[in-house]
């Protein structure tokens, strides 16, 4: 058990969920949304999300990510011979994959209606998604790879140990996280009325295909690449837009 690794990833977890407290009070209080929720429910359900949520996942990633070939960090596919070009590979593919991430999100920021994906998502102001992008970017993956796809990993080698499964497990654990991924954005989505199916499927669309994306940076270049990839993705199409 690495505890000092666990325990940085449990600092980092306070900070993504505190980042994303702002933007979640700013929603609240725009008269759309229609919430008696408070300061104080906001505190509780971050709590709650911290404890039951992204303790156990990040738990889940550090005793299971060796033991399925996954890493947190980098150093996975950085060796010393060649350290220059993998580095410079990885940030080419995850600010490669974070801008095409994000394309679908600025189109739609432009051409769909107002309120269509959500109540109160016109609200926040561009400070308030931008700590809200930091705050996805840590906690969602922490949640759906480290903690979920591991896990999904792991039971999956668990189960059949041959070698040449080892593929269909990281891809069956990666297309499930990303299902479960895509599923976590519908409560927003079905908040607004009245419900835009068409909206809604592609948000499931759209998100499994990014969890996937995700999911493969996590297998090919560690943790820190797909939350680095989500913040960019989440940067370019939640706050460039209202900045522009």
């Amino acid at each position: 058990m690495n505890w000092r690794l666990w325990v940085s990833i449990l600092i980092l977890c306070i900070v993504g969920v505190l980042s994303g407290i702002p933007l979640t009070l700013s929603i609240i209080k725009d008269p759309v949304y229609s919430s008696s929720l408070d300061l104080l429910d906001v505190f509780q359900r971050a709590v709650k999300e911290f404890l039951f949520i992204l303790l156990p996942a990040s738990l889940t990633g550090v005793l299971l990510s060796k033991k399925t070939g996954l890493s947190f960090n980098f150093s996975a596919q950085i060796n010393a011979e060649n350290k220059k070009r993998n580095v410079q590979l990885i940030i080419f593919s995850v600010f490669f994959a974070g801008i095409i991430l994000a394309i679908p999100g600025i189109i739609g920021f432009f051409i769909l209606p107002e309120g269509a994906l959500g109540a109160g998502q016109n609200n926040p102001t561009p400070i308030e998604w931008l700590l809200r992008s930091i705050s996805a970017a840590i906690t969602e993956e922490i949640a759906f790879r480290f903690g979920l796809m591991t896990l999904v990993t792991w039971i999956l080698l668990s189960v059949k140990k041959e070698a040449t499964f080892y593929n269909t497990a990281l891809w069956t654990g990666n297309a499930t996280a990303a299902f479960v991924f895509a599923a976590a954005h519908l409560p927003s989505i079905v908040s607004s009325d009245p419900l835009n199916w068409g909206v809604i499927s592609s948000v499931i669309l759209f998100n499994s295909g990014a969890g996937v994306a995700l999911g493969w940076l996590y297998m090919r270049y560690g943790l820190l690449s797909a939350m680095l990839c989500h913040f960019i993705a989440d940067f370019f199409q939640h706050v460039m837009p209202r900045i522009i």
